[in-house]
């Protein structure tokens, strides 16, 4: 048998050491995988950025974006838990979720108000001004990204100002990222659009904006953050992406309200949600509010609506929806803005 040298063991052992030290670092600075789930307009601008920039890897959270255009699917995917945080429209199954026991939680908002949606229509329609477009919807097709959201609450607001109802129009189903060449082949007159879609479609010469939604409902906060049921149970990394989230939001308002590094924060945003930078410069800038304050009237409003709709059975109990812990703990964490 070979012997083996003195200095050959110590050299060993070292190696041994440095190995067992560095699986030790490893294991101690690995990053909790998370999957959040977007309809990759505007809105998700924050989750960009603070992946982009590095906040949630300082948080320790390693976080996978994901583009889904259906509402409900993402809620589905909360609700198995498939998915751990997701950014989505209001939909029936945020409140028959309570009905049902799942645990799901309403934890922030996305946008502010409606500074997101607009009601964008087609050349064609809007041919005699926007103005004009809103007085001829009757017979019309209308896009929305589904019978089962918020959205289809605003249609039936905006046509209730007009003089319309839900029988008076076509409805038709599809994602954000669809209407644009919808409205431009004529496969739609009109479509309730989120940014950046709309600054797509006005820049492209394929439609224009007819109307706003402020004042025609109550309130606001038309997308909300959502965790999963285990996600929010785990206490840690549910703060510390909430803390992430806020701290990215404080960075798009700088960039986007006061002009401190626009042009860097633009282009973040322009890879995520794959908008050329001059649509960003020229699109509406989207209300993200950092102290994350919310209004019960818009979830009421909605929910209200889906019982009338048939697709709730009865009202459920909005209080046990929410949980605004994550966002007090975030910003007491973050201090004052």
């Amino acid at each position: 048998m070979a012997l083996i040298s003195i200095a050959a063991v110590s050299t060993l052992r070292s190696a041994l050491c440095g190995f067992a030290l560095c699986v030790s670092s490893c294991a101690a600075f690995a990053l909790d995988k998370i999957t959040y789930a977007g309809n990759g307009g505007a809105g998700d601008a924050p989750l960009y950025i603070a992946k982009t920039l590095g906040l949630f890897e300082k948080e320790g959270l390693d976080v996978t974006i994901s583009k889904l255009d259906s509402p409900p699917t993402m809620l589905a995917g909360v609700a198995s838990g498939s998915i751990q945080v997701a950014g989505i429209a209001i939909t029936p199954g945020f409140f028959s979720s309570v009905q049902r026991d799942i645990k799901i939680k309403l934890v922030g908002t996305k946008t502010t108000g409606f500074s997101a949606l607009k009601f964008v229509v087609s050349n064609e329609l809007a041919k005699d001004g926007p103005e004009k477009a809103l007085s001829q919807l009757r017979g019309k097709k209308i896009a929305i990204t589904s019978k089962a959201s918020s959205n289809y609450y605003l249609l039936q607001e905006l046509l209730k100002s007009r003089g319309l109802v839900f029988d008076d129009v076509t409805v038709l189903e599809m994602g954000f990222s669809n209407m644009p060449g919808a409205l431009s082949t004529g496969a739609v007159d009109a479509a309730i659009m989120f940014e950046p879609f709309i600054s797509q479609t006005v820049a492209r010469k394929l439609g224009m904006v007819a109307s706003g939604f402020d004042g025609l409902v109550p309130g606001g906060g038309v997308a909300w953050i959502v965790y999963s049921e285990k996600f929010g149970a785990d206490r840690k990394n549910a703060v510390a992406f909430m803390k992430a989230y806020i701290e990215a939001i404080r960075i798009y308002n700088d960039a986007f309200f006061k002009q401190q590094n626009f042009e860097k924060i633009a282009a973040i945003i322009s890879a995520g949600a794959e908008v050329p930078v001059e649509i960003l410069r020229s699109s509406i800038n989207v209300v993200i509010d950092p102290e994350q304050i919310y209004d019960d009237s818009y979830l009421k409003g909605s929910q209200k609506f889906f019982v009338e709709q048939k697709y709730l059975e009865r009202p459920a109990d909005i209080g046990a929806l929410k949980d605004w812990s994550f966002v007090e703990s975030a910003l007491g964490a973050l201090g004052k803005y």
